[in-house]
């Protein structure tokens, strides 16, 4: 049997390939910065340009990415959402 588990953290994104004929040692495992993680730094290179940022996609909350978010506003630059995203 194989099964796919995925842990989503805050740092990095976790993923393991599990197939019950192999031993575990063997079977795929990636890991990956976490999406809130390569938002951040997004935000953060916007900041370092003095570049405002708009925000798309789907709500994805906390962490790396509000703390850019503050950075940047603190900075004295403007930041936008569409209804989805924020």
């Amino acid at each position: 049997m194989r099964l796919l588990a995925v842990d989503i953290g805050q740092g990095t994104q976790d993923l393991l390939l599990l197939d019950t004929k192999q031993n575990i040692e063997n079977c795929v495992r990636l890991i990956t910065p976490s999406a809130t993680q390569l938002i951040a730094r997004q935000i953060e290179r916007a900041t370092q340009k003095g570049l405002d940022i708009l925000l798309t996609g789907f709500n994805m909350g906390g962490g790396p990415n509000t703390k850019a978010l503050k950075n940047h506003l603190v900075a004295g630059f403007k930041a936008f959402s569409t209804p989805a995203a924020a």
